[in-house]
């Protein structure tokens, strides 16, 4: 309730006291911690007025303490502007000053460019050619926004082969373009198609034009019936299971089309391709009408083949699915309505004595505790780092990044705990690390990234390497990571 926001903030504002505890004492909120509510709930909460984001705005802006205002202090500023109900004028006092400055500031260019309302055409057109920043991320932002001038980004469409060449920046650059929807229907089809109306044979065009959402499905089709002939795709090094992948995936596929490609992915591939990418592809098409962590649901028939599938093939030793895979998959299906819910049509007694029991196996169970430390590791590879994403069924920060770590148990040596907790959470070992510094509760450290497969737990979903170029803009990881990962890779920069 917005009457609620209001005295919260208010309280986090005005005073360093608060949340009173049984009426036996007071905790204690420090600036940094009050910085930390404020900058989450400027980037998660969409409902702050305008006059909140003032007075959020004039606070920041009168901190005393640097190092605060540059570990989180800049942050929420950034967010500000990057909200959608920023005031007009501190959003275009923002706009003016990158315009006119010699040097952009690429943080601030890219939370202008996350404003979903705010950004102008002439602005967008600006970034989108990267006449205002050189910022990957920023342009990236503004090449993917429906109201960018389509003039401004038509060439990646027009000369899409040679940007993805490489699969460098330029590539993310050319697939920000493809998934613009203000992209003619024209320029796809001239690209798909060459001068005898055939398929070009393609990789990335094949694999990347069904991200579109302005293909038409018999554009698709055509797709897939020129796959299906695989002697000439293996002649011409085409991965047929990539191009089927990527249509299992891109919501813009219709369901049936997608229950059809599953259904005849022996066909078009082989037995062995099947066995071996069956667990992956089925997640992959619960998980296909997701937008940033929600579960839309797949059509019934879709849905249905699923979990038939699943529970024909889990347990067959061919198919060599994880038990995190399984939970995972679980999981989806339930959320989709495929399982009923845990105690779903049980009376309470029934429910009670589940209770009851699950409460003494607990007590019994000499599980060890956690302390309230923590070990992380920042896992190197060139400029790179490893990033993991917390389930969305987690209790705490679902759906945020996070680096490989966790809690250490009670008595536990910090170094045992982080290589424990890692393996448990990526099935990674820590090899050699070097402590970087402590931070409260938290220790941190950096490790190389091992030469082993990431295997992940059912507490996360996905995991990647991120440029350090590109750490500083990350969506929805912490600003206290941001910190480590960058302080750990001063020498790369």
């Amino acid at each position: 309730p917005s009457e609620q926001v209001e005295q919260a903030l208010n309280a986090v504002l005005t005073t360093d006291k608060d949340l009173k505890k049984s009426g036996k004492g007071r905790a204690t909120l420090q600036m940094d911690d009050r910085l930390d509510i404020l900058d989450y709930a400027t980037g998660k909460n969409t409902n702050l007025s305008s006059d909140q984001l003032m007075t959020i705005q004039k606070f920041v802006e009168n901190l005393t303490d640097d190092n605060l205002f540059a570990l989180v202090g800049n942050a929420i500023l950034h967010n500000i502007l990057a909200h959608p109900n920023v005031p007009d004028e501190i959003y275009q006092k923002a706009v003016e000053e990158e315009l006119d400055s010699g040097k952009s500031n690429s943080l601030r260019v890219n939370a202008l460019m996350r404003n979903p309302v705010k950004p102008s055409p002439e602005l967008l057109r600006a970034v989108a050619t990267g006449g205002l920043t050189d910022s990957t991320s920023a342009q990236r932002l503004a090449i993917s926004n429906p109201n960018v001038p389509v003039d401004a980004i038509i060439k990646y469409i027009r000369k899409y082969p040679s940007y993805t060449r490489g699969r460098g920046s330029s590539w993310r650059l050319a697939m920000a373009a493809m998934r613009n929807p203000s992209i003619p229907r024209s320029e796809l089809l001239d690209l798909l198609y060459d001068e005898d109306g055939n398929v070009v044979l393609n990789t990335d065009i094949m694999r990347d034009i069904v991200t579109s959402p302005n293909l038409p499905v018999e554009a698709m089709r055509d797709i897939l019936e020129t796959i299906s002939d695989k002697d000439r795709m293996y002649s011409n090094n085409i991965p047929i299971p990539d191009i089927l992948e990527s249509f299992i995936m891109s919501r813009h596929v219709p369901d049936e089309m997608a229950l059809e490609i599953l259904k005849n992915y022996k066909q078009y591939t082989n037995s062995f391709r099947w066995e071996n990418d069956a667990i992956d592809l089925i997640r992959r098409a619960l998980r296909r009408h997701y937008t940033e962590g929600s579960p839309k649901k797949v059509s019934n028939e879709l849905l249905q083949f699923i979990k038939k599938t699943f529970e024909e093939i889990k347990d067959k030793s061919e198919y060599d699915a994880t038990q995190s895979q399984k939970e995972d998959i679980v999981k989806l299906l339930t959320a989709q309505g495929a399982y009923k819910k845990k105690n779903e049509n049980k009376d309470f007694a029934s429910i009670l004595r589940g209770m009851i029991s699950e409460q003494i196996k607990n007590i019994s169970e000499e599980e060890e505790e956690d302390s309230k430390h923590v070990a992380k590791v920042v896992f190197r590879d060139g400029r790179k780092v490893l990033l993991i994403k917390r389930s969305d069924y987690t209790p705490k920060f679902a759906g945020s990044w996070d680096l490989p770590g966790g809690h250490i148990h009670v008595g536990e040596d910090k170094l045992d705990g982080l290589e424990r907790e890692v393996n448990e959470e990526t099935g990674l070992s820590v090899e050699n690390p070097e402590e970087l510094y402590s931070e409260k509760d938290e220790t941190f450290y950096i490790a190389d990234l091992p030469n082993s497969p990431v295997k992940l737990s059912d507490e996360h979903t996905e995991y990647k390497l991120v440029d350090i170029d590109d750490i500083a803009a990350h969506d929805n990881l912490s600003p206290k990571y941001k910190d480590v990962i960058l302080t750990a890779m001063e020498d790369e920069e």
